[in-house]
């Protein structure tokens, strides 16, 4: 690393110690966006970058790193500009992140988001309890540092909302209607376009497709 690494302190915030820097070791891998920890550059609105092992825990929606075999998280996200990690792109929005899918040929977000809940308790057949119906544990123990440090059995949701930037505005959707209300000109050849080509809201790439397309709508205008 050169001298434009920014240190550590008073910048970022430790939220979980203790934990070991191999993934394998860490409970309930699937509140992060990715598998593993990875090598990613986070740079700085100053101009300063610094390089470490990155993750995105979709439960806090926290930018995390491992840091001396501490797993901490980014304290100010306002003073991040773009963090770079495994050829994609995360940009600060408020206290969480976005990653940014597409700027041309129109500006296109993903917000990843995750719940937390109970595992059903099974019964002597091996069945789920109606009295034991999955519920949310967020009440049980607030604050995220809980899922990383449980053992307890615990199912995590995860939620994948789009966000357009049109008109120097905000928009989000999840499914097909959602979108057609950002573009109520348009929503019959929306629709037909949905028909045809099947597309998958879970799927990135399927939907960089259609929001360019629904931006080749408007520019026709």
């Amino acid at each position: 690393m050169n001298k434009r690494v920014v240190p550590l302190i008073g910048i970022f915030l430790c939220l979980i110690t203790g934990l070991s820097a191999q993934s394998d070791t860490l409970k309930h891998p699937e509140q992060f966006l990715f598998t593993s920890f990875s090598k990613g550059r986070i740079a700085m609105k100053t101009g300063k970058e610094l390089e470490v092992l990155i993750n995105y825990n979709v439960i806090s929606e926290k930018l995390v790193f491992i840091e001396k075999g501490k797993i901490l998280g980014v304290g100010n996200p306002g003073l991040v500009d773009t963090v770079y990690l495994k050829g994609r792109k995360l940009v600060p929005v408020g206290e969480v992140f976005y990653e940014l899918l597409s700027e041309f040929p129109i500006t296109l977000f993903a917000q990843y988001k995750g719940t937390v809940q109970q595992a059903p308790k099974m019964d002597s057949y091996g069945r789920a309890s109606e009295s034991a119906a999955i519920s949310s544990i967020n009440k049980v123990n607030a604050g995220w540092e809980f899922y990383l440090l449980t053992d307890q059995e615990i199912v995590v949701k995860r939620e994948t909302v789009y966000w357009i930037r049109l008109n120097n505005s905000m928009h989000s959707f999840r499914d097909a209607n959602q979108l057609i209300k950002i573009f109520p000109d348009f929503k019959n050849e929306i629709r037909l376009y949905i028909r045809q080509n099947k597309p998958k809201f879970g799927n990135s790439d399927d939907i960089l497709k259609l929001t360019g397309y629904c931006s080749g709508l408007v520019k026709r205008v």
